[in-house]
């Protein structure tokens, strides 16, 4: 399930879907840097 998408690279997320904060736990990236698809994940700690 997609969480947060974002056109430009701004900062602002604050961990959070539909107004809730996301509970604790890895979650899956995707972003596109001069045309290659750039993976990772990041662990959001309540």
């Amino acid at each position: 399930m997609l969480v947060y998408q974002s056109i430009t690279h701004d900062n602002t997320w604050d961990c959070t879907y539909n107004g809730k904060i996301l509970p604790t736990g890895s979650y899956y990236l995707s972003f596109t840097k001069d045309g290659e698809i750039i993976r990772g994940i990041i662990m959001i700690i309540n």
